[in-house]
This record gives structure tokens, C-alpha cells and sequence, in this order.
């Protein structure tokens, strides 16, 4: 024991001798080009020593062998970084460093295999700290230096880490972790978003919309190819705790934050943008930003039946939430119609002051209810008619408090008598249906 920890000391005290040898050698060019070797020399002694006491002594020294493939890899990192910055521009050192990261993770695992020495190949995990690293950068300098990510050599170095960690995942180098794995999923939508945003603004500057847009376009991308993957991930080798836990990591874990993400943004645009996608012309339905909110609500149903087929979680959320966001999404679509055909302002308090806006939301609710009330009666469904009926509930208020003001003008006189017309259909075809008790008790008898 007291040789090993005499040669572990003796490791720690050159460390230390090189690191204080070099801040006071002064930063020239011959006594620093050659820097990263003596970085590497600390390093690989560092490996070496863990290796062999995997070997020969890894049940008593088990948690130092770990400490030594962090030392090892460490160091082995602060070489490559060291070169980077000595030999290149400083432009590119974030992203040639974490190329030279990501080839670190790819090469841990053949190494581990040859010295038998599993921890090694986890260091690989440490690939994603450094990917998160970069990632922040780049946000940065989007945000404040007009960048995106491609640059720099980004274009090469970013699909280099995404296919280190997941080829590092699929060998179970990384732990079977949902915190370890899921976090892939969010850096490849940030940085899709980031890069997306880039050249949407480009390319596309008569108006902001279509930036907007491409904050919803890589997360529903990212969502749809997890659920086209999953479902076609059905090998009957697989135990099924092996199938539950890679859908929890991927449909749960790392899709969720996108999907609130998505929903996020489908309330912000909806109530916001007027939809201006110059230099097409608006129309209802058929221009980008409807698309993509349509694509959201759809994307969100879908999802939501993916992932209570195996949890449960969101049985209750799921209708409530997409009723919302659909009565969201339609009264959205009516207020940019009218904004861009009318002349109206976009502007939701327009309700108030408007005669055009508020006849147009009256009949627009009314037959909202009607159609709820409707298919209601006929799915025999008490909960979905109330909410018709309240609805109408609202729209009869909205007549006597803000279409009254509106006193003498043609609008006034068509929302009541639209209001008035659907009242009495809905009277006569969608009643109130049964309850469910009193329908079997008549199909009973």
C-alpha cells in the first residue's frame, strides 16, 4: 500500500512542479510550442497507474482507480485544448475543442476494452458537460455577435459530438440514465433552433414570421422522429423493462421539456403575431404561421397517445389542454383574418371597441357551442355539452355587455340575430343527452 500511494504522491508533486514551472517560464513562443506534450505526459502516467491498479489491485483501490481516470482524462484534455490554442485561431478553439473531445469519447472505449478497465470507457459522459459548454457559447454569440452555430467549423465539430454521444449511448458507454441520455435530445434541438433561426433571417427578411416559425419547426421535428422511432423499435429480444425504460427516456423525459416548449410557443404566437408572411399574402388556414400552429395542436395529440399507451401521466391534461389550445387557435385565426381582410387592428382588446371584431367573436363562439353541443347529444357525452353551454353562456353575456354599446349599427343587429338563431337550433337538434345510468337503464328495458 505505501509504494502505491508513495508513486500516486510522487504523480500529484509533478503535477504540480509542471504547472508551477509553467507560469514561470513567461509566454513565449518557444517555451510554450511544445506545452501540450508535457500536459499529455501528466496525463498518460495518470492512466497508466489506474489501468494497472484495475488490474492488480482494483478491489482495494476501487474508487481511486476512478479518481485517476478523471486525473487521466483531465489532463489529457487540458493537452488538447493547449495545442488547439497554440496552433489555431482563436476563433475556432470552442469548437475544435470539442471535436477533440468527441474524438476522446470514441477512442475511451477501445482503450477500456484493451486494459480491461470499464471507468475508462464511462468518461465518454463527460462528453455532454462539454457539449452544453459549447452550446452556450454559441447561444451567446447568436444572441449578441449576429453568429450561428455552423461557424467557426461548427458545421463539422457539432455533427461530430452529436454522433460521438449517441454511438457512445448505443454502446452503453453512458449509463442507462434518463439524465444522462435525454439532454442529447434538448443540445440537437438548441442548436437546430439556433442554426434555423440564422437562416430563416437570411434568406427570409420581409418579415419576422417566418423566424418565429423556426422556433417550433426542430423541436416538432425532433418529437415526431422520437415517436416514428419508438414505434418501429419493436424487437422481440428485448425484455419488456428494457422497451419501458428506453420510451420513458426518450417519449418522456427528453420529449416532454420540447412539447411544453412547443405549446409554449403555439399560446405565444397565437395570441401575438398577426401572421404577416410577406411576401406571401395571408390567407386563412393556408399561410405558414396557421400551418404551424395546426402542426403543434397535431403533434401534441399525437404525442400524448403515444406515451399513455405506456404512462399514464397524461390521461386527465390531455383533453383540457387540447380544447384550449384549440378554441386558442381558432379565435387567433379570426382575428388575423380580420386584421389583414378587414382592416382591423390585431389587437385582442379590439373585443371591447371593434363592432366588427365583436360580431365576428360572437358568431365564431356561438358556433363553437353549437358544434360542441352537437356532437355532445350525440356521443351521449354530459361533460363536453356543459362546456358547449357555457360557452353559450358567455356569448349570451358578451351580447347584453359589449354588443349593446353598439347601439343602432348593423353588427349589433347580426349577432343578436345569430346568437338568437343558434340558440334555437341548438334547442331542437342537441338537447341535453341522458346520463349515462338512465341510457343503460333504457337500453335495459
Amino acid at each position: 500500500t505505501f509504494p502505491t500511494l508513495a508513486g500516486l504522491a510522487l504523480q500529484l508533486l509533478a503535477a504540480m512542479a509542471f504547472v508551477k514551472g509553467w507560469g514561470l517560464s513567461g509566454y513565449s513562443e518557444m517555451n510554450n510550442q511544445n506545452m501540450f506534450l508535457g500536459v499529455a505526459f501528466i496525463a498518460l502516467p495518470g492512466w497508466a497507474c489506474g489501468a494497472l491498479l484495475n488490474k492488480y489491485r482494483e478491489s482495494k483501490f476501487g474508487a481511486l482507480t476512478t479518481l485517476l481516470a478523471l486525473w487521466g482524462w483531465a489532463w489529457w484534455v487540458a493537452s488538447g485544448l493547449t495545442a488547439i490554442d497554440q496552433f489555431l485561431q482563436k476563433d475556432v478553439f470552442m469548437h475544435t475543442g470539442l471535436a477533440f473531445i468527441a474524438a476522446t469519447s470514441v477512442l475511451l472505449p477501445f482503450v477500456a476494452r484493451y486494459f480491461k478497465w470499464p471507468k475508462l470507457a464511462g468518461l465518454a459522459t463527460l462528453l455532454l458537460p462539454a457539449m452544453m459548454l459549447a452550446a452556450l457559447w454559441d447561444a451567446l454569440l447568436t444572441l449578441f455577435d449576429q453568429s450561428h452555430p455552423m461557424t467557426y467549423y461548427g458545421y463539422l465539430a457539432w455533427p461530430a459530438a452529436f454522433a460521438a454521444y449517441a454511438w457512445s449511448i448505443s454502446r452503453d458507454a453512458v449509463p442507462n440514465k434518463s439524465w444522462l441520455r435525454a439532454p442529447l435530445l434538448w443540445l440537437v434541438a438548441i442548436i437546430g433552433v439556433l442554426e434555423l433561426q440564422h437562416q430563416l433571417g437570411r434568406f427570409v427578411s420581409e418579415s419576422n414570421v417566418w423566424r418565429e416559425i423556426g422556433w417550433a419547426i426542430v423541436p416538432m421535428l425532433l418529437i415526431g422522429a422520437m415517436m416514428r422511432w419508438q414505434r418501429s423499435n419493436k424487437n422481440p429480444n428485448q425484455i419488456s423493462n428494457q422497451i419501458m425504460d428506453t420510451k420513458r427516456t426518450w417519449l418522456w423525459v427528453a420529449c416532454a421539456p420540447l412539447m411544453v416548449f412547443s405549446v409554449a410557443w403555439f399560446m405565444l404566437m397565437s395570441l401575438n403575431s398577426s401572421g404577416n408572411a410577406a411576401p406571401l399574402p395571408y390567407l386563412p388556414l393556408l399561410n405558414p404561421l396557421d400551418i404551424a400552429l395546426a402542426a403543434v395542436l397535431l403533434l401534441q395529440l399525437m404525442w400524448q397517445r403515444s406515451v399513455s399507451k405506456h404512462f399514464g401521466e397524461l390521461q386527465g391534461v390531455n383533453p383540457v389542454l387540447a380544447g384550449v389550445m384549440s378554441f386558442t387557435l381558432i379565435n387567433g385565426m379570426l382575428l388575423r383574418t380580420l386584421h389583414h381582410w378587414a382592416g382591423t387592428p390585431f389587437q385582442w382588446t379590439s373585443i371591447f371597441s371593434n363592432s366588427t371584431v365583436q360580431m365576428s367573436f360572437t358568431i365564431l363562439w356561438a358556433v363553437t357551442a353549437f358544434v360542441l353541443m352537437l356532437l355532445a347529444h350525440k356521443r351521449g357525452q354530459r361533460q363536453i355539452w356543459i362546456v358547449g353551454a357555457a360557452l353559450m353562456t358567455v356569448v349570451v353575456v358578451k351580447l347584453f355587455l359589449l354588443d349593446m354599446s353598439q347601439s343602432g349599427s348593423v353588427e349589433r343587429i347580426v349577432s343578436f340575430i345569430g346568437a338568437g338563431l343558434m340558440l334555437l337550433v341548438m334547442g331542437y337538434f342537441a338537447p341535453l343527452p341522458p346520463a349515462k345510468t338512465h341510457a343503460k337503464e333504457e337500453l335495459a328495458a
